[in-house]
């Protein structure tokens, strides 16, 4: 099972992130031989295993519904706990569920989803974002960058990935993802998950505005 080795970080206003949008691409794309792979929306629905809380474990298991250029895809995505302090680096397990249309997408989607529920596991919450990808190469590395918008919490953030695959391989994917960010200046880091990020946005807008 590989690792991913990644870190978010967020910007302080819809400025910030259209300005690194354009200056960071443009960087990547000049000098690293960038490549975007256009528009992405994504929703991603989170599931607590029935015997053990994920929360306390540190693990993650979602359905991912992507679209692309109108085209659905769905992927089941189990991940472990985050093996250091100062980047998300944990075992990832990701496979494809392969339908033929968008109806043939939602019903297998609504199939896992019932599956999963029969066995146990709890559906938690739900993440959309809209996303834009850049892949480019960094010291013989694939590395992944993705800048996210998260409308429900009016949220800003950019990701920085690479994939190891093997664990002798982590340290070294560590130090690159550092450098990327440092180049690129990005600095605030942000350690929750994007579903803790909307659920402590939920749970503040219900605290202050009660039934």
């Amino acid at each position: 099972m590989p690792f991913e080795v990644e870190q978010k970080f967020q910007f302080e206003s819809e400025k910030d992130f259209l300005e690194f949008s354009r200056s960071g691409v443009a960087i990547l794309q000049e000098q690293r031989s960038g490549v975007e792979s256009g528009v992405v929306e994504e929703t991603d629905v989170y599931y607590n295993h029935p015997a053990r809380d994920f929360v306390q474990t540190d693990e993650a298991l979602r359905i991912r519904h992507r679209v692309i250029q109108g085209n659905s895809q769905l992927r089941i995505t189990y991940k472990g706990p985050k093996l250091d302090v100062l980047t998300k680096t944990r075992r990832e397990l990701e496979l494809p569920l392969v339908a033929s249309s968008e109806q043939d997408c939602s019903e297998l989607k609504r199939q896992w989803d019932s599956l999963l529920q029969l066995l146990g596991f709890i559906p938690v919450g739900s993440v959309y974002k809209i996303r834009r990808k850049i892949q480019f190469v960094w010291d013989g590395s694939q590395v992944e960058l993705s800048l996210d918008r998260l409308p429900a919490i009016n949220g800003y953030f950019a990701e920085i990935e690479l994939i190891a695959q093997t664990e002798s391989e982590l340290d070294s994917a560590r130090a690159k993802l550092l450098q990327i960010a440092d180049s690129l200046k990005l600095v605030k880091v942000v350690k929750k998950s994007y579903l803790n990020l909307t659920l402590d946005y939920n749970n503040s807008n219900f605290e202050s505005n009660p039934l």
